[in-house]
């Protein structure tokens, strides 16, 4: 019997632990754009489905498709780092100015192309998910 208590104890423990949330990584707009420019593979290892806090100023402030987004600078002239918000925080968005600097707190999906019309070029951004602005 005090055997099964123990083996019962050290289950919880064992539990408790892995549901604990990890920490998120925290880096910059610059730093993660350009780890994904230079490698993505390692990137993808690195951060991709992980939570992140990323650090950087505002490029836009916008919607795509009923989805409110920011868009941080990466310096990169033609990616950047996406961060799309649900609708629950439209509210913290609103209060957010381009070229102002802010802490995003959102899940990595890796690095997504898009077409820019007017230059016929692809640009390449760093895509955050269920995102909100740090406190």
């Amino acid at each position: 019997m005090k055997g099964l208590a123990i083996a019962t104890l050290l289950a919880c423990i064992i539990i408790t632990l892995s549901c604990a949330e990890a920490k998120p990584i925290y880096i910059s707009a610059h730093a993660l754009y350009y780890a994904y420019a230079d490698n993505e593979i390692n990137a993808d290892q690195l951060y991709k489905s992980k939570k992140l806090q990323v650090e950087g100023k505002v490029a836009l402030i916008g919607k795509l498709d009923d989805t409110a987004y920011i868009m941080l600078y990466a310096d990169s002239g033609l990616g950047g780092i996406q961060c799309n918000f649900s609708k629950k925080y439209e509210s913290q968005i609103a209060k957010v100015k381009i070229d102002e600097t802010v802490i995003i707190l959102g899940t990595c999906k890796g690095f997504v192309g898009r077409v820019i019309i007017l230059n016929i070029t692809v640009a390449k951004h760093v895509v955050l998910e269920n995102c909100q602005i740090a406190e």
